[in-house]
């Protein structure tokens, strides 16, 4: 198991075969907790009759795009 610290030292050092694999260890850690978390509401909302709560859409920004018409 890797930790952010590892990550990031491997950066710095430019180890990045090693900050590949920390980075795949991480992602593989945050998604088993992800997972295990849906699986747990899930089964709450089975056998408890609970009602998982709703996930919070993402906040998004709106950016503006300038029209730059250009002679050719």
């Amino acid at each position: 198991m890797a930790d952010i610290e590892t990550l990031i030292q491997n950066i710095a050092t430019d180890n990045m075969s090693n900050a590949g694999k920390a980075f795949d260890d991480l992602m593989k850690e945050k998604l088993s907790d992800a997972l295990d978390q849906e699986k747990a509401a899930i089964a709450n909302a089975v056998f408890n009759g609970e009602e998982p709560e709703p996930e919070p859409e993402p906040e998004t920004e709106e950016l503006e795009v300038e029209d730059q018409d250009e002679d050719i």
